[in-house]
């Protein structure tokens, strides 16, 4: 196969906390220079405390013009052993109704800025980055039988 287990994809939510896992095989894009970079290859801590890490998803970044981005990633095999995630995906509930406009408006009048984007009576899963989801499950289902094929 690529050696790639789950093609490059931002996540739904509004947050994935993600604890490092034991064998490396996450990557983050970073915008800079369009490069992948490992995210998970951080040493261990001297007190054996786990190391999370926290990538913003394509809720929190539609709710925020992407002041906060998604982060874009994908998960590579390891070069040996086995490799087990275990992320934890924050997310609205689908029929959760997103109302910006109090917010922008007393960020207005205080003379603050608010990184929000204008919505009133927008749901979840009306969204772009909804979608999304369809499409990560569809783009592995299609990897796992081009790698047994």
């Amino acid at each position: 196969g690529s050696g790639v287990l789950c093609e490059a994809h931002n996540d739904v939510g509004l947050i994935t906390l993600d604890p490092c896992a034991a064998v490396p095989g996450l990557q983050a894009l970073r915008r800079s220079d369009g490069m992948w970079v490992p995210v998970e290859e951080v040493p261990a801590r001297p007190d054996g405390a786990l190391v999370v890490m926290v990538m913003v998803g394509d809720t929190l970044g539609r709710l925020t013009k992407n002041y906060y981005a998604p982060c874009k990633h994908r998960v590579v095999a390891p070069p040996s052993g086995e490799r087990i995630g275990l992320p934890y995906l924050f997310r609205g509930r689908s029929d959760a109704v997103l109302n910006t406009r109090p917010a922008l408006e007393a960020a207005r009048l205080s003379g603050r800025t608010a990184h929000l984007a204008e919505m009133e009576s927008v749901t979840v899963k009306e969204l772009p980055a909804f979608d999304s989801a369809k499409s990560i499950l569809r783009n592995w289902f299609h990897s796992v039988k081009r790698d047994k094929a």
